[in-house]
């Protein structure tokens, strides 16, 4: 599957104390594959929510709710809005004969 994994993503995830209160954001650089794809997909608590992109990341990198991501590179050419955090609205494990990685809807 890493062969078809071209483009780049920043995973932005918050750390918080036993208070709630935020103590740092850690930044993870993950290979992966960006289709921009427009589809209603279920969130975490059922809601149909407009996904307009469709990511598969490699499984090892380390995915939540909780994280946003930022597109970095598309296509092997940087993107147009290297800043812009996007929500992660479902969130999945794909598996079988094509290997496994994490099927991600932004």
């Amino acid at each position: 599957m890493n062969e078809y994994f071209t483009d780049l993503i920043d995973i932005v995830i918050d750390s918080y104390d036993k208070n709630g209160a935020k103590t740092g954001t850690s930044t993870q650089l993950v290979p992966c594959r960006i289709e921009d794809k427009n589809r209603m997909v279920k969130n975490k608590d059922g809601q149909e929510v407009a996904s307009n992109a469709f990511l598969m990341v490699d499984i090892n990198a380390t995915l939540a709710y909780n994280a946003r991501v930022i597109f970095k590179s598309q296509c092997g050419a940087p993107t147009i809005q290297p800043a812009k955090e996007r929500a992660i609205l479902k969130l999945g494990k794909a598996h079988g004969f094509d290997g496994e990685y994490w099927q991600v809807w932004v």
